[in-house]
């Protein structure tokens, strides 16, 4: 069966011991789970650059990322329509995330997983 990537902190010993239907709900919420975390760790390394930000308009683009099969994580692009140092930073605070543990494919192969996280920048 083919599984996402777990941030590591959402990955529980009932997931490691679950079997059929309940590691299906065990699954489930760990990626909910990582689907959280991963912003929340995001906007946490972020939020000193947002509020100090002198940008006088809102800025939206995407971060793209790949959690690879070793659980690091590699920044692919940043969209170019936030400023440089902004950009910058978030590369920064992207490749800070802690090792997940990698997705599987269905054969239980490791694997890359891409991924594509909306960033919202509001100005003041």
């Amino acid at each position: 069966m083919p599984r996402a990537p777990i941030y590591k902190s959402c990955y529980s010993k009932r997931l490691e011991r679950a079997k059929d239907d309940r590691l299906l709900k065990e699954l489930s919420e760990a990626r909910e789970c990582t689907e959280k975390r991963i912003p929340n760790f995001v906007e946490n390394q972020l939020s000193r650059v947002i509020e100090s930000s002198s940008t006088s308009k809102t800025q939206r683009g995407n971060i793209i990322f790949v959690i690879e099969a070793d659980g690091s994580v590699t920044v692919q692009k940043i969209d170019s329509s936030f400023d440089k140092d902004f950009a910058e930073k978030a590369k920064k605070a992207i490749e800070g995330l802690p090792k997940f543990i990698p997705g599987q494919d269905a054969k239980g192969n490791s694997t890359r997983v891409l991924y594509i996280l909306p960033i919202t920048l509001k100005g003041q």
